[in-house]
């Protein structure tokens, strides 16, 4: 018996090969469909099938946010690294006779105003006089800056070292003596009326941010630079104990700068006897559109330069 073949005309063809396509189709999209469903992120709201996500009774959590304090000023001054007791008395009182001259409203304590050397982690260097000697070291210096700059507002922001009393009150059960065992505490900030701020977002004046230094993670031998390409606007900070101004402009010839604000400590700590130390201070006076100028001082052997 023999076979019959049969062949398809040039249209029954056409149809059959269409019918293949669309059925390909439908299954890769099926496909499609169903890696869609597994794999992309749904909206809460969908996925518990509620209208409101504000219906779900979660928890009040830690709140962590922060934002810098902004204040006002037309003249502004920056002092910061005085390490109290290790203080320049020489360096400090030129920088405070300058900033007078100026006529400054507001002077920022940038700091690590306290060295807190006793409460460090790090090894302890030959010093022996007792904490309590510090903190009154640290509140005459306070009352000497308050009574030669009568009528300036301080705002005084935390430096690492600063940082450390309230590390140490949380390590030693400390914390919770209502404020005590606290800079604020400590220095009487409050009754001075004195600003602290210790959130780590410095404060904002016009179009200039305040920070100790610590809080972005760069430094090197050119840190005004590799500050400035990470906070992408005009910064001035402490900690790194050298002073330093780097500007550069976008391309819309915007001027952004980082000064990188020498200390007022002393030179040649224990720990430390070589380093590039530099002392100095800060000024700026602003406008009313957040613009400023801005000098970044050197203090040699007792000398002011620019």
């Amino acid at each position: 018996m023999q076979n019959k073949q049969f062949r398809l005309s040039p249209e029954e063809a056409t149809m059959l090969q269409e019918f293949r396509h669309n059925q390909n189709a439908s299954k890769l999209a099926n496909i499609s469909q169903k890696l869609a469903d597994k794999f992309q992120p749904k909206r809460l709201a969908q996925i518990l099938e509620l209208e409101d996500v504000d219906d779900i009774a979660l928890p009040t959590m830690h709140d962590e946010s922060a934002s810098p304090t902004i204040i006002e000023a037309n003249r502004i001054g920056i002092i910061n690294d005085l390490h109290v007791p290790v203080c320049d008395t020489i360096a400090t009182g030129a920088a405070l006779k300058k900033l007078k001259t100026l006529n400054i409203d507001v002077l920022v304590i940038n700091g690590d105003f306290l060295d807190n050397t006793n409460l460090t982690r790090h090894g302890k260097d030959s010093r022996t006089y007792l904490y309590r000697k510090e903190i009154e070291w640290a509140n005459e210096t306070l009352d000497a800056i308050a009574q030669y700059l009568p009528g300036v507002k301080i705002h005084y922001v935390a430096g690492n070292h600063d940082e450390w009393v309230s590390r140490f009150a949380r390590n030693n059960g400390f914390a919770n003596l209502d404020g005590v065992f606290t800079v604020p505490g400590l220095l009487n900030l409050e009754s001075r009326g004195i600003d602290y701020h210790d959130n780590g977002m410095g404060i904002e004046w016009g179009k200039l941010t305040i920070i100790h230094g610590h809080e972005i993670k760069r430094g090197g031998k050119y840190v005004a630079a590799n500050k400035l390409s990470y906070a992408k606007k005009s910064i001035a900070f402490g900690h790194h104990h050298i002073r330093q101004t780097w500007t550069e402009h976008d391309l819309q010839r915007k001027t952004n700068a980082a000064y990188a604000i020498g200390c007022l400590c002393g030179r040649t700590p224990e720990w430390n006897r070589y380093n590039t130390y530099n002392q100095g201070f800060f000024f700026a006076e602003g406008d009313s559109d957040g613009n400023f100028e801005a000098t970044n001082y050197l203090i040699e052997s007792g000398k002011v330069y620019t």
